[in-house]
């Protein structure tokens, strides 16, 4: 199983399987409104939502319940600290008056992760979305929304956290806390604030959180075609294409070419 798959594997077994689409990779530049394709199970950005004429929606204020999620892999990472205070030739460029935390990874493909203050971000009315998404297929000027296209509509954003993977065994990486952290007794566990990466060796991918917070999933609506004989283009969230009677947002029956009808099944 490569990295990818091992990452989607344990966060959809966190944050459900038909629920979120884990962001690949962690940390990916993903907006509310970029619409684009999926491609090997990671989102590839093409155009926004506006250059369609779609109209987005003001969003609601971010999700009020915040989540917390830590993952490493089994027997693959290896954590040390560094007090403030101590000087340690193997914490890489730490001063003596910081924190470190070195993160030795002894598997080629290990990974550790910390999302804290997890919290959702939406545009909001999704069925006035998808109906917008079908006309911009249907009618207007070039260029037009496509088949297949896929457009953000939700975000799960870490406040704080990291992500970072292994390419090779004897991956290494070391943050840098400030020492208001409450040393001796920090652990990756607790700590928040400003952190930096001082250090980092044979890593296949790494993401810290900046302000604004650390993107680790995302939902969204899709383009598809369904029927035999009788074609219609529908808009419907992604993972409801697995369900047996998935929910359509919005569609257009053809060949008789009528408007956009919303429709809850």
């Amino acid at each position: 199983m490569s990295q990818h798959e091992t990452y989607d594997e344990v966060f959809r077994d966190r944050f459900g399987i038909h629920t979120w689409i884990p962001a690949w990779r962690p940390g990916a530049d993903l907006r509310l409104g970029m619409a684009g394709r999926i491609r090997d199970g990671e989102f590839v950005y093409e155009y926004d939502l506006k250059d369609r004429g779609v109209a987005l929606p003001v969003p609601p204020p971010p999700d009020t319940r915040p989540d917390e999620y830590q993952w490493s892999t089994e027997g693959g990472v290896d954590i040390s600290v560094k007090a403030a205070g101590e000087t340690d030739t193997a914490f890489k460029a730490v001063a003596a008056a910081d924190v470190g935390f070195r993160i030795s990874f002894t598997s080629s493909d290990a990974m550790a992760m910390v999302y804290r203050d997890v919290r959702e971000q939406r545009l909001g009315d999704e069925r006035a979305i998808a109906e917008q998404m079908v006309r911009a297929w249907n009618g207007g000027s070039w260029p037009k929304m496509q088949i297949g296209d896929v457009a953000v509509t939700q975000l799960l954003v870490a406040g704080w956290g990291f992500a970072f993977g292994a390419s090779a065994k004897g991956a290494e990486v070391v943050l840098r806390a400030d020492a208001g952290l409450g040393s001796p007794g920090a652990s990756l566990g607790n700590v928040t604030g400003k952190v930096g990466v001082s250090w980092q060796e044979s890593t296949s991918f790494a993401a810290l959180s900046v302000d604004g917070g650390l993107v680790i999933g995302f939902r969204g609506l899709e383009l598809v075609q369904e029927g035999f004989i009788f074609k219609q283009t529908v808009a419907k969230p992604i993972f409801k294409a697995l369900e047996a009677e998935p929910l359509v947002l919005a569609r257009e029956d053809f060949p008789e070419g009528s408007a956009p009808v919303l429709s809850a099944g």
